[in-house]
């Protein structure tokens, strides 16, 4: 089975979420006892998101008492995710995954505004903020030192099979957008439960119950820090193929019109 370790990230996390695939990915969580990180967005403004939740919205309170749960007694990992999920810029920033982001290629000024705000919101609903999730996978060097000046330290991206450090953040690697079995390193897989099918949940659920003692949680891969030379070689290679065949997507990737900051 081989012996890679496994984290499981779910993004786009709202209160005008599509409630009922929620309830079914966090029961799925909980029965296994999976600790994931999960994308909260303090200020969804972003149509498309919110039209996930049109008939089945959760109500506020209850759905900042139900992530308080979730940390506190589950311990599933917070991470910010964003402000309001809305693109301001055709920068495709470090990753060179998407041509659209609500940070990359904003000053310092206005990143630190969004991040200080969101966290502000988080923590105002009971939440402990210490991982960022940038939308659209896009960040640049400067939301990496503006998260360091608001305490974050962590993000759930990169390219890798190891955890590894930029400008003062620990970067814990995503590349891949639904499990599968590894030889060796650390694998994040990113469900977006709000368009997930029954066969994605199926599959999951199998994934999880095949390869449960190798799944961690996202503050265990945080500790796994590629710290000999052949797993820092082999951290630059891929970073290397993944910069290309990112640069190459996105080159034809066009913006939708409807990208615009809202402050």
């Amino acid at each position: 089975m081989g012996n890679a370790n496994y984290v499981f990230r779910l993004d786009d996390v709202a209160n005008n979420m599509n409630i009922a695939n929620f309830e079914r990915i966090m029961k799925i969580m909980l029965k296994y006892n999976i600790k994931p990180i999960i994308g909260v967005i303090p200020c969804n403004q972003d149509p498309r998101l919110a039209a996930y939740g049109k008939d089945s919205r959760i109500e506020n309170d209850v759905f900042w008492l139900l992530l308080r749960k979730l940390q506190k007694e589950n311990e599933w990992t917070i991470a910010l995710h964003g402000y309001n999920h809305v693109y301001c810029s055709q920068d495709s920033g470090i990753l060179k995954i998407h041509n659209r982001s609500e940070f990359a290629g904003l000053s310092e000024a206005e990143q630190h505004k969004k991040i200080s705000e969101g966290k502000r919101i988080l923590e105002e609903k009971g939440l402990q903020i210490s991982a960022f999730m940038a939308p659209a996978h896009t960040f640049d060097k400067t939301t990496l030192k503006v998260l360091g000046r608001n305490g974050i330290n962590t993000v759930t991206d990169g390219h890798g099979i190891y955890t590894y450090q930029q400008e003062g953040i620990t970067l814990v690697p995503q590349i891949m957008s639904r499990p599968r079995v590894m030889p060796f390193g650390v694998y994040t897989s990113c469900l977006h439960f709000n368009t997930m099918s029954d066969r994605d949940f199926i599959r999951t659920e199998n994934f999880i119950v095949q390869n449960r003692d190798r799944i961690i949680s996202f503050d265990e891969a945080v500790a796994m820090t590629a710290d000999t030379l052949p797993k820092k070689m082999i951290n630059l290679l891929i970073r290397g193929i993944f910069k290309v065949r990112a640069s190459l997507r996105s080159a034809h990737e066009e913006l939708p019109l409807s990208v615009r900051c809202r402050n």
